[in-house]
């Protein structure tokens, strides 16, 4: 959450979102006047995938982000120090053939099955049809209202 340069009273949100299958879409929200509680950086979220372990090993040594298959590892961090060394984490985990498991770690080796879910709190939970622009974003076949 950063101020705006031309008003300081308001604030923005500006997040670049990036999926498994390299597509990305940029996030920006704004305070209308609000101040939010936290004030800072939005915390870091990274992506790696690879059809095989040895795939997503390849990735993370190379520190390449995105890929796709079903191993998966997700790495998020308050800042790019704290991102490396998770990367290293997961890292030395996977070459010891080890899963990686730490806060901040989220490793998966299998598909993904089951049904979606977005949770929406506070105001957005209060109407019907709250994240139907979000499923339109994320390019989903047309849902019933």
């Amino acid at each position: 959450v950063l101020p705006l340069p031309q008003r300081a009273d308001e604030v923005q949100v500006l997040r670049r979102h990036e999926t498994f299958g390299d597509r990305s879409a940029e996030t920006r929200l704004s305070s209308g006047g609000i101040t939010p509680a936290v004030v800072g950086p939005a915390p870091m979220l990274r992506r790696f995938a690879g059809e095989t372990t040895a795939a997503l090993v390849a990735r993370l040594e190379a520190d390449a982000p995105g890929g796709e298959g079903a191993v998966r590892c997700a790495l998020a961090a308050d800042n790019a120090e704290a991102m490396e060394a998770l990367r290293l984490r997961a890292l030395a985990s996977l070459r010891e053939g080890r899963p990686p498991a730490a806060p901040g770690i989220l490793f998966a080796d299998a598909p993904a099955t089951g049904d979606i879910a977005f949770t929406f709190t506070g105001a957005a939970a209060a109407y019907a049809g709250a994240g139907r622009d979000l499923l339109r974003l994320l390019v989903l076949p047309p849902q019933p209202d």
